[in-house]
């Protein structure tokens, strides 16, 4: 193992702790290795997603590294993803998310289908505890207008027709039909979501032993393929209720 695959198996043995003393010990290896090497991109965005998952969470040191990664590589799609995942689960920090997300240039029809299922975010009405309204626990004021809820749908449909192998954007779109009483559509696209859920178990593609992995934190976000027995329970839970005449 290098020098840096080495740091990363410990900075994960501190974290898998627990314990705080622990926990600044990882933080501040990750830190010294980047005053060494400060060039080194991908090291910039991992300290970034232990800043937002570590036991002292704290987003705007998370923001600093990516705005030093966003500095040199504007378009960085890792560090821009990362950016849309703080300003809906953390705090607002960009106006121009939607610009960002569109001066992405790529080809890969899984990174297309992650850059609409995000800009799906933009189109949702900006109020309090607006993840649980996403689940169906409001019956109104989900969205800003008519012209939102298409542009909502719009974001889903289109990250599914550019791959068809993640969960969050099946469900979330079966979330949508159910609150519009479109709830056949809801179900087949629940199942979908199940069976790419069984799918990537059974690969077990994830390696979730890596906590302070950028792309297990995007699987887990973005994504949704990071299984869980969790995962399985909440999807038979809305496919029994969306079911229901």
């Amino acid at each position: 193992m290098n020098q840096k695959e080495l740091l990363i198996e410990e900075v994960n043995r501190l974290v898998k702790t627990r314990n705080g003393d622990a926990i600044d010990k990882a933080e501040m290896l990750l830190e010294d290795y980047l005053k060494e090497k400060p060039k080194e991109v991908d090291m910039w965005v991992r300290l970034a997603v232990f800043e937002l998952t570590s036991l002292f969470s704290y987003y705007p040191k998370s923001l600093g590294c990516i705005n030093t990664v966003l500095d040199t590589e504007p378009s960085n799609f890792t560090a821009i993803m990362l950016l849309t995942c703080v300003d809906r689960f953390h705090a607002p920090v960009s106006h121009n998310l939607l610009d960002k997300l569109s001066s992405i240039k790529t080809d890969d029809p899984e990174k297309l289908s992650m850059i609409e299922y995000v800009k799906s975010w933009s189109y949702e009405q900006i109020e309090e505890n607006k993840y649980s309204k996403l689940n169906g626990d409001s019956s109104e004021g989900f969205y800003k207008s008519p012209e939102n809820y298409k542009q909502y749908e719009s974001a889903l449909k289109k990250s599914i027709k550019h791959y068809q192998h993640h969960i969050n954007n099946y469900e979330f779109l079966a979330h949508l039909y159910a609150k519009c009483n479109r709830k056949k559509e809801a179900v087949e696209l629940l199942k979908v979501a199940i069976k790419n859920a069984n799918a990537l178990d059974k690969e077990n593609s994830n390696d979730k032993e890596d906590e302070s992995s950028p792309q297990n934190y995007l699987n887990w976000l973005v994504k949704g393929t990071c299984i869980y027995a969790s995962t399985y329970e909440s999807l038979g839970e809305y496919l029994v209720e969306y079911s229901k005449p």
